[in-house]
């Protein structure tokens, strides 16, 4: 989770990717446990950010609110 809050940080302080790439990466590379699992996808959901895939990310976003997290991007607002 301090992965995902760091990627929440420099989403908010519109910092370089190269500044996001290692806690992407880490995120990406967890393995599929479902303990961790959204912790994996809201990894997704910022690398689409990140790459400006604002498609992937509102699906990535709508799937998030679903599952009843939407708390946890609340302050992140995709357009």
């Amino acid at each position: 989770m301090i992965a995902v809050n760091y990627l929440n940080c420099c989403y908010h302080q519109h910092v370089d990717i190269s500044y996001a790439d290692s806690s992407l990466e880490f995120l990406h590379d967890l393995p599929a446990e479902p303990a961790i699992g959204l912790n994996k996808l809201l990894g997704l959901f910022y690398a689409a950010l990140f790459n400006h895939n604002k498609g992937k990310a509102k699906e990535l976003e709508a799937i998030i609110k679903n599952c009843g997290y939407a708390a946890v991007i609340d302050d992140v607002h995709v357009n």
